[in-house]
């Protein structure tokens, strides 16, 4: 819903090395540093997690939204974010070996998405 928190979680799991790095794309935007548009990213590489959080989401910031390892298939996910008091939020996950979990919190009307992207060790 307008003016609600987003959270989006990116875990690399089934990797043998930490990823140097965890991008976070909207649309083809990379938006790790765009904190004055409302988006916070930060990153523990060593649990090879990172997390995406805008406070106040608005209608920009509706659309796909992909994590990016640079050891790991992207995974991503489509964000609609609704003007009203309806709680369903749509989200559509795409990506290879993407499993996707939602789980709301309380009253919060953009439910949490938790991202697990499964490397290939060739």
């Amino acid at each position: 819903m307008l003016n609600s928190p987003l959270h989006l979680e990116c875990m690399v799991r089934q990797s043998p090395v930490d990823p140097v790095y965890i991008f976070w794309y909207h649309d083809s935007r990379m938006i790790n540093y765009d904190i004055d548009r409302g988006v916070n990213v930060t990153s523990d590489l060593p649990n090879k997690h990172s997390d995406l959080y805008i406070e106040r989401a608005s209608r920009e910031h509706s659309g796909n939204y992909t994590c990016m390892p640079s050891n790991a298939f992207p995974a991503n996910t489509v964000i609609h974010i609704l003007n009203g008091e309806n709680p369903a939020a749509m989200q559509h996950g795409h990506g290879r070996s993407l499993n996707m979990l939602s789980c709301p919190s309380i009253w919060i009307l953009i439910p949490s998405l938790v991202m697990f992207i499964n490397s290939n060790s060739n």
